[in-house]
């Protein structure tokens, strides 16, 4: 009998809203090597929170994700101390599914922002978009990117990089 009644507690704790859990801290990030003769550039990856241990850890059990920022850093530059560059990047789910507009950047001078993480304005639409492509299994993000220059080549790194806060159930 005694077993039953430890059963049904753990099942009715776990189900209780407020059941103790644990909250978190994460990044996810990625790189774009990004290296064209021309003015456009464009191009998409995929964002794996999962490569971070404790997101790994806590996936199948989350219960709430929320995107604090979005930043990029540019790196390995290439050109002219007056070349700018403009860009716009999308999100959609693991499978493609749901592109949204998560922010962009428009004119900036690249050799002045080497090194400098900068964030990127996103609108609250597209933030809970995100946290929600990363909440929902495979925890995948598919990122797309297009760009341009005011002066071929492009030649540079971007790092773009997502900070982010997520809960999970104990058990």
């Amino acid at each position: 009998m005694k077993k039953y009644i430890f059963i049904l507690s753990i099942i009715v704790l776990t189900s209780c809203e407020n059941f103790p859990g644990v909250s978190f801290d994460f990044n996810s990030d990625m790189t774009f090597v990004i290296d064209k003769p021309g003015l456009q550039y464009d191009g998409s990856k995929l964002l794996d929170p999962t490569t971070n241990e404790t997101f790994k850890k806590n996936s199948d059990k989350l219960k709430d994700v929320t995107v604090t920022k979005v930043t990029y850093t540019i790196s390995d530059f290439v050109g002219t101390t007056s070349q700018t560059a403009s860009a716009s990047f999308d999100a959609a789910d693991g499978n493609g599914n749901n592109k949204t507009n998560i922010g962009s950047f428009s004119n900036v001078n690249l050799s002045s922002l080497v090194g400098k993480e900068t964030e990127i304005t996103a609108s609250p639409a597209a933030i809970i978009a995100l946290a929600g492509f990363m909440k929902t299994s495979p925890y995948k993000v598919n990122v797309y990117y297009t760009g341009s220059v005011n002066q071929a080549p492009v030649k540079f790194t971007l790092k773009l990089k997502v900070y982010a806060k997520a809960k999970a159930k104990v058990i």
